[in-house]
């Protein structure tokens, strides 16, 4: 009997714990917010003054609180100091909160409430940036990804799709528009929040262009001067999306945007790609091949790591979206002859060069994830190891049957894209029809421990050469602030050059910027002038494809790339 009393309490307990519960459950179901849809007014009435003003209005069901994720911060840049004057209406409660670096807005609701607004002014950022992952808020342009611009749900589940619209007000007659989702000035979406903010949007004072293709047009945008006219960029992108579009055999794009910015540091260029478009910043004075390069390189990105999406490690597989890319966007210029094959030994070389030579290039894969936006030796090394990582497997899979080569994975990892994103795994997977032991080895050593790949008896024209890293020789940071030589070291070639200590720069010229120890540098006193190649007295050994080929080198440079 006792033993039965025990039975009952516990089963008593067991339906009163289930009850509970249930009664939660449903309780939270009951207070949770739901969304019919998303209003964005983008007012230009401030944009004298450098100010976007941003009107958001959410219709749904909302009690108790409502979160939002406010415009924060994006591939190593942040938006959050840019966002002021932040209101709600009704006036409810607003508290602003840092979460896991993350900043949100938390609205208190004191009672149901099927529609809610919020605004919030966007600053242009001191120092008027030119790079395109920054919001951008100039008096004659707006540029920006969505990362800067819009508040969104935190609680609406970031994969589903809900009404959007967008509308651009307060617009001067001469500004334009143009889009990740259009070129119109008011846009009304069914798309879900990581399509949101994985776009570009733009208006102002822009130079519109379409390029006709077979399919559906591809519209770009451009602001400020290039070294490069706009036609010849504009046909140099029509060659481009063709010829890449081509060898994957896929013209599945209704709608395309391209929006090219001028930079403001010669030194430095840079895309994004983003949803249906890429956007960049050319700064003037570099050579036009690098404009090319850069075009090539985003656009290839519609492909690898864009339909061929990334699965959830991302940085880890940076070998493969950022180096393939680098390699497969200057290949595929190649075989279509937008540019001859001097350009491609240069720009190959160049990779070699920076892989060798860099100081990092041992170090393991998690090591990119840890520092990638901290360390920029680090940012780089998935761009030269994946480069110098294709061309090794592409002789490897050549070995085993001259009639693969490495374009043969990517049509696979294409074709499969719609079931699974790209994994090392099933990288590997796909690589075992082409190899018959596999690529696992070759993965887990020059890839995850950073072992160096040598590139030594493969199939190409390639020799050694003896090569020191990049060094100044002196005092960097002095030079470029105060422009005077400090610590020089006797053994540099800038010493050798004829620098010494103390003397004062009236000008200098550095090719491609601070980095490349093959460049020569010019550097200007009062009275002389000094040229060296800022290469380090210890030297390390580096592959280089030879410029100058045989008859025979040709064909064996042509039959390793594809080139007919």
């Amino acid at each position: 009997m006792k033993n039965c009393f025990a039975c009952l309490l516990s089963s008593n307990w067991y339906y009163i714990i289930i009850l509970f519960l249930i009664l939660f459950g449903f309780t939270n179901l009951a207070t949770a917010n739901s969304y019919d849809s998303l209003e964005y007014n983008l007012s230009l009435a401030n944009i004298k003054d450098l100010v976007l003003k941003v009107e958001v209005t959410l219709k749904g069901k909302f009690k108790n609180k409502l979160v939002l994720d406010l415009p924060s911060k994006w591939a190593g840049t942040s938006y959050i100091k840019q966002i002021k004057n932040i209101q709600v209406s009704p006036k409810y409660k607003l508290k602003l909160i840092k979460k896991n670096n993350e900043h949100q807005a938390i609205i208190t609701i004191s009672n149901f409430s099927d529609q809610l607004k919020i605004s919030y002014e966007i600053h242009q950022k001191a120092g008027d940036p030119s790079n395109v992952h920054e919001a951008i808020i100039r008096n004659s342009l707006v540029h920006s990804p969505g990362y800067g611009v819009f508040a969104t749900p935190y609680d609406l589940n970031k994969n589903d799709k809900i009404h959007i619209m967008i509308n651009w007000q307060d617009m001067e007659q001469e500004w334009k528009t143009i889009s990740s989702y259009g070129i119109n000035s008011n846009l009304d979406l069914n798309i879900n929040i990581l399509e949101l903010i994985h776009a570009i949007y733009v208006a102002g004072k822009i130079r519109m262009y379409k390029i006709d293709t077979n399919y559906h047009p591809v519209f770009l945008s451009f602001y400020g001067n290039f070294d490069i006219e706009d036609n010849k960029i504009v046909s140099d992108l029509a060659r481009i999306i063709n010829s890449q579009r081509k060898f994957f055999n896929d013209f599945d794009f209704s709608y395309y945007a391209i929006s090219l910015i001028e930079g403001d540091n010669p030194r430095s260029m840079g895309g994004t790609r983003l949803s249906n478009s890429f956007t960049g910043f050319l700064p003037k004075g570099l050579p036009a091949i690098n404009y090319y390069i850069l075009f090539a390189h985003e656009h290839m990105h519609n492909w690898i790591g864009g339909k061929i999406r990334n699965n959830e490690d991302e940085e880890l597989n940076y070998w493969w979206t950022e180096g393939f890319t680098d390699f497969y966007s200057r290949l595929i210029a190649l075989r279509s002859k937008d540019i001859d094959r001097d350009i491609f030994i240069k720009e190959l070389n160049q990779f070699l060069r920076e892989y060798y030579l860099s100081l990092v290039n041992q170090e393991p894969n998690s090591r990119i994830k840890k520092d990638l936006w901290n360390n920029y030796d680090i940012e780089r090394l998935p761009y030269y190891r994946g480069f110098v990582f294709a061309i090794y497997l592409n002789n490897m899979i050549k070995q085993q049957n001259r009639f693969h080569s490495l374009d043969n994975i990517m049509y696979d990892l294409f074709n499969c894209a719609s079931e699974q994103p790209f994994s090392s795994n099933l990288f590997k997977n796909i690589a075992h029809k082409y190899i018959k032991d596999g690529v696992d080895k070759e993965i887990s050593n020059f890839i995850d421990q950073g072992y160096v790949i040598p590139l030594g008896g493969i199939e190409l024209p390639i020799e050694k050469t003896l090569m020191g890293r990049y060094y100044l020789g002196f005092s960097k940071d002095i030079f470029l602030k105060s422009k005077i030589i400090k610590n020089i070291d006797v053994r540099s070639s800038a010493y050798k050059a004829g620098l010494r200590n103390s003397q004062k720069i009236i000008s200098y010229d550095i090719p491609n910027g601070i980095g490349d120890p093959n460049k020569i540098i010019t550097i200007r006193t009062k009275d002389k002038t000094f040229q060296f190649k800022p290469e380090h007295y210890n030297k390390v050994e580096v592959y280089q494809v030879k410029q100058v080929l045989s008859k025979d080198e040709k064909q064996q440079f042509n039959e390793f790339f594809g080139i007919k």
